[in-house]
């Protein structure tokens, strides 16, 4: 097995980071949201984190934290693949983004609006690696949106 790099292990640990901040707790600034609207979120929020694990279990158990793919792992392109190329950041992102707004927590959005800039970061390393492994993801990143679909192709 190849040795991971310092970026890859600066990237797992950061991203690590984010979740624990994430699951922190801090008014910033307090508001209200309707019923709702908060019930609407939380199952906005339950789509994204289905969209993550749907990606995970297509990965089967080439799945990694890492940026840098594994030996053995093929070009996804299928299932969620074909809609982002992204989809376990895609799912974690709208899951992020809808808890914090079902909470009204501007703490959790503020984190979720950083992790946004730190997981594009990390899919431009991670693409910039597939692209030297896989001939087609060029193709693929042209017909295929990072994280939401594109919408004209």
């Amino acid at each position: 097995m190849k040795e991971k790099s310092i970026q890859d292990w600066i990237y797992v640990i950061l991203q690590f980071i984010f979740f624990l901040l994430y699951l922190q707790d801090f008014t910033i600034l307090s508001w209200e949201i309707s019923k709702d609207a908060k019930i609407l979120f939380q199952l906005i929020a339950g789509m994204g984190l289905l969209f993550s694990i749907l990606a995970v279990l297509s990965m089967n158990t080439l799945v990694s934290p890492f940026p840098s793919p594994k030996k053995e792992i093929q070009l996804q392109t299928k299932g969620v693949f074909s809609f982002a190329r992204h989809p376990i950041y895609t799912g974690i992102l709208i899951l992020f983004y809808a808890w914090g707004i079902a909470q009204a927590s501007t703490y959790k959005i503020s984190i979720a609006l950083f992790f946004n800039l730190f997981i594009y970061c990390k899919a431009r390393y991670e693409e910039q690696l597939l692209r030297e492994k896989f001939p087609d993801y060029k193709e693929y990143a042209l017909k295929t949106g990072m994280f939401f679909p594109k919408l004209f192709k």
